[in-house]
């Protein structure tokens, strides 16, 4: 297993291990080996591919709740608004 370009201990790797199977995130993750041990640990192909439309979920729900926010906590009273074309 490697984190942060460092390959981790055996126990360290062992303990990643148990915490997956103890949360169920097995679903998550796919594992190579080396001497019946575990190496390099991956997120699976499903996870990567789906990424991309969590993230674009997650973004549109901020939105969503930021646009349903009160004006009052939305605008900074101290920035003005820019005047328009025919304002100016």
């Amino acid at each position: 297993m490697f984190h942060g370009g460092f390959e981790w201990s055996i126990p360290q790797r062992q303990t990643f291990v148990t915490l997956i199977e103890g949360r169920g995130w097995d679903q998550y993750f796919v594992w190579s080996t080396t001497n019946k041990q575990p190496w390099i640990c991956y997120l699976r192909d499903e996870v990567i591919d789906a990424l991309p439309d969590r993230v674009f979920a997650i973004l549109g729900s901020l939105g969503r709740f930021t646009k349903a926010l009160p004006h009052e906590l939305m605008s900074d009273p101290r920035d003005q608004r820019l005047p328009s074309i025919e304002e100016a």
